[in-house]
């Protein structure tokens, strides 16, 4: 019953961020795509350097 109720509190977790990363995709008015750009460019500087070489 404990491995449940951890399971059901990760689950709350996952929809509560991805609510929170809709919400954040329609105040900036971005679509899924953009908003999937900015993020990999925000939590990885090494991408922005390989785009770089593009």
């Amino acid at each position: 019953m404990f491995d449940s109720l951890i399971a059901m509190q990760k689950l709350r977790d996952v929809a509560a961020s991805l609510q929170n990363e809709d919400q954040v995709q329609q105040q900036l008015g971005l679509t899924e795509d953009e908003e999937a750009f900015y993020e990999i460019l925000a939590k990885h500087p090494r991408a922005r350097q390989d785009f770089e070489l593009i």
